[in-house]
């Protein structure tokens, strides 16, 4: 009997123990962002490239990050409480400028530079922009940073 109950005692002590375990090696922590270009308000002519470069990392492994451009003449925010974008009706012959991708390229990886280049159509509507990353880690943790930027005619 004795025996029943300190191997029984032991079968749930070291069940506790490991779940303490687990619960320590949990990664919580998100993934960092830097964004290296475009600078905030940069201005980029309809018909040209935009520029991207950023570096991520994560303290245990990154898995995707999606970048998100699109036309921010509404006056939205991308705080983590923000709402849905509104679509925007356009006259003439511009028509707002979006671009949606996801890449899994850094999967695996603690750190990932990134270097894009993005065409701006030649019909591209003028205005203020956002470029949003999205960066997720193998947990499924999520980092946002966006930056703004201009699409206009030079003088």
């Amino acid at each position: 009997m004795k025996k029943v109950f300190y191997l029984s005692a032991i079968i749930i002590l070291s069940g506790f123990i490991f779940t303490a375990c687990e619960k320590e090696n949990e990664d919580l922590t998100k993934p960092t962002i830097v964004i290296n270009e475009p600078h905030e308000g940069e201005a980029i002519e309809p018909g040209e490239e935009l520029h991207f470069e950023a570096d991520i990392a994560d303290d245990t492994e990154l898995s995707s990050y999606k970048i998100d451009v699109h036309n921010a003449s509404d006056g939205h925010t991308h705080s983590e409480a923000a709402g849905i974008l509104k679509s925007i009706a356009h006259e003439g012959d511009t028509e707002e400028f979006s671009y949606l991708e996801t890449f899994t390229d850094a999967a695996g990886k603690k750190n990932h530079h990134i270097h894009q280049h993005i065409d701006i159509p030649e019909n591209a509507e003028e205005g203020e922009y956002h470029l949003t990353i999205y960066v997720v880690d193998k947990t499924g943790n999520e980092a946002h940073v966006t930056r703004g930027f201009v699409i206009e005619h030079g003088e």
